[in-house]
């Protein structure tokens, strides 16, 4: 008996870490559309703001996110021309020379405490120079399973052994003590 239940907590605990070693990827994208141009000549069109949601699968106490990423698709960018990215906390100018292919790649790492929170985060995009086209943002979460402990819950029922061997324990103290 007490073999097949070391079995069965072997096999559950190797099975818990399996699942834990398994990572899972989500992503949430913005797709405003039509497109939107941005343009630092308007005032009414020269910043949008945006939230990306990991969705109702997400669980904080759950799972923990080891990265994420955003990529931006712009479009329409020239020389010169810049625009104030803010994702979260974290904010900065990006110039359009900064720009290959008018996609942009941005590793979360800073913000990714603010993603773990609530599976949410927002960020916003504010012309500085210039105009560009606003196509696209894919974030991208890698995450994982939290450690779980992989011990079995112990048996509150005591064995029929554990209790003869209680029962010989206690005859052979009654017995000693009435020889005594």
């Amino acid at each position: 008996m007490n073999v097949a239940k070391t079995i069965a907590a072997v096999a559950l605990a190797t099975a818990s870490l399996a699942a834990q070693a398994t990572p899972l990827t989500s992503q949430s994208v913005v797709d405003p559309n039509p497109n939107l141009t941005l343009t630092s000549w308007n005032v009414k069109a020269n910043s949008t703001s945006f939230t990306f949601d990991l969705g109702t699968g997400y669980d904080k106490t759950k799972y923990d996110i080891a990265s994420a990423k955003i990529v931006f698709d712009f479009g329409d960018v020239a020389w010169g021309e810049s625009f104030r990215l803010s994702v979260s906390t974290w904010s900065d100018i990006i110039a359009s020379s900064d720009l290959t292919a008018s996609s942009l790649t941005l590793n979360l790492v800073n913000t990714l405490p603010d993603l773990q929170a609530d599976g949410k985060i927002n960020g916003g995009i504010n012309m500085v120079y210039g105009d560009i086209v606003f196509k696209k943002a894919t974030l991208t979460a890698t995450y994982s399973l939290k450690p779980q402990d992989p011990t079995p819950p112990a048996n509150p029922v005591p064995e029929p052994a554990s209790l003869a061997l209680m029962g010989l324990g206690l005859g052979a103290l009654a017995l000693r003590r009435r020889k005594g």
